[in-house]
């Protein structure tokens, strides 16, 4: 009928994601920060199998902006690749060209959890893993504070276009993203570690 056929037609050009809420940051009764969430930005391709001529020939277009990739690194699935991790804005501006001539290229933001390189510091803040792009603590303050820390995830729905790209100013938000609550600990960062005197 014409309304399953509309329904079917919608269901196909629009998509519905998530905003992974940004998790807060713990820091010492200082204000020193000792864990934190930085963002970082990915090169993708998507929808190309790295033995087709194609993608041999996009990844030489990349090597001139990334002289230092010469072949294809990684895979995620079976038709996503990541061609370079943690982007700068310098290479984030390079490659805007590309992206708009190529719509299989595209770029992924993601959140990568920091924590202050001292080995007493990040065994007691522990560690987290990532599942669907949700941070979760598994260790530690990360663990023993995981729900004040985590926020909550946003909703959102784009339409997309028949390369399955966004199209710009289509974007509907469901429901918005609450970021995480910061932590301040009662102990400062020189403390962490030391024993605690009798």
């Amino acid at each position: 009928s014409r309304h399953e056929y509309i329904k079917r037609s919608e269901s196909l050009s629009f998509r519905e994601g998530k905003i992974p809420a940004v998790r807060g940051t713990i820091l010492d009764k200082d204000g020193v920060k000792l864990a934190w969430s930085l963002r970082c930005y990915d090169l993708l391709l998507k929808g190309a199998p790295a033995s087709s001529l194609k993608t041999k020939h996009l990844v030489q277009k990349i090597n001139k902006i990334f002289p230092d990739i010469n072949r294809i690194t990684e895979f995620c699935s079976d038709k996503e690749m990541v061609i370079k991790r943690n982007l700068t804005s310098k290479e984030l501006k390079s490659v805007q060209m590309l992206l708009s001539t190529t719509p299989k290229l595209t770029i992924r933001s993601r959140f990568k959890r920091m924590t202050i390189n001292t080995p007493e510091v990040k065994k007691y803040i522990g560690i987290v893993n990532y599942i669907d792009d949700t941070c979760i603590g598994v260790s530690g303050i990360e663990k023993n504070y995981n729900s004040y820390l985590s926020g909550s995830d946003g909703l959102y729905v784009v339409m997309l276009d028949k390369d399955r790209k966004w199209i710009k100013g289509t974007s509907i938000y469901k429901k918005e993203m609450v970021p995480g609550k910061d932590l301040f600990l009662k102990e400062s960062m020189n403390d962490i570690g030391k024993p605690i005197p009798i």
